[in-house]
């Protein structure tokens, strides 16, 4: 089993999709990797953050639509791709529900190409958007798979999958699959990749359990 830490989480107090988790994180013998959640900002910079949009001071912005200079505490990806150094898997899920797919694609290839020595991941729900990745770069690229979305998608061009625990049994392929996010039961995917937001539990639990 391979332990992927889901947005950095782990035993620390840090907050999670922050470069101080993320690195924590990478620091654990018991962790195989991180994954973290990417969007781009109106400047065409990559930030570290899940959800569309933030709230500050009351006052909404939206990720897309932002100047970097004007969000506050968020962090660069590159910043991030900058101080680590290591073989253990970086998977970036990019939240990218629409926009220019090619040129999204030009620019992230265009910031990872200068960090070829990282074991650098990449997936999304954006099935267009992985085929391009799958097309135009060489890391190991992914289809998200959740109960509802993509689970009819041709997935036989791609590295990998990564998978809804409620898909992990409908989805039959020899491709190495990833299931997020299991925080319990880990000795079901004994075989697999599993993201979790608990790394610290993983071998004690295998262990009681075996």
């Amino acid at each position: 089993m391979f332990v992927i830490s889901h947005r950095g989480n782990d035993s620390h107090n840090y907050k999670e999709n922050t470069i101080k988790a993320l690195s924590e994180a990478l620091k654990q013998n018991y962790i195989d990797g991180i994954e973290l959640d990417i969007r781009i900002t109106k400047d065409n910079k990559f930030v570290i953050y899940h959800n569309t949009s933030y709230l500050h001071m009351g006052i909404r912005k939206f990720i897309r639509n932002t100047k970097y200079k004007n969000l506050n505490n968020i962090d660069l990806l590159e910043n991030l791709l900058k101080q680590v150094n290591t073989n253990k898997i970086i998977l970036l899920e990019i939240k990218q529900e629409y926009g220019n797919n090619k040129q999204l694609t030009k620019n992230l290839l265009k910031l990872l190409n200068k960090y070829q020595y990282l074991n650098i991941w990449i997936c999304s729900f954006n099935y267009k958007l992985v085929k391009e990745m799958t097309n135009k770069s060489k890391y190991n690229v992914g289809l998200i798979i959740s109960d509802i979305l993509n689970k009819n998608k041709d997935i036989s061009d791609f590295d990998f999958v990564s998978l809804s625990k409620g898909a992990y049994n409908d989805i039959k392929t020899d491709k190495i699959k990833m299931i997020w996010t299991v925080n319990s039961n880990f000795n079901k995917y004994k075989s697999n990749y599993i993201i979790t937001d608990k790394p610290y539990l993983v071998n004690k639990s295998i262990f009681n359990n075996n």
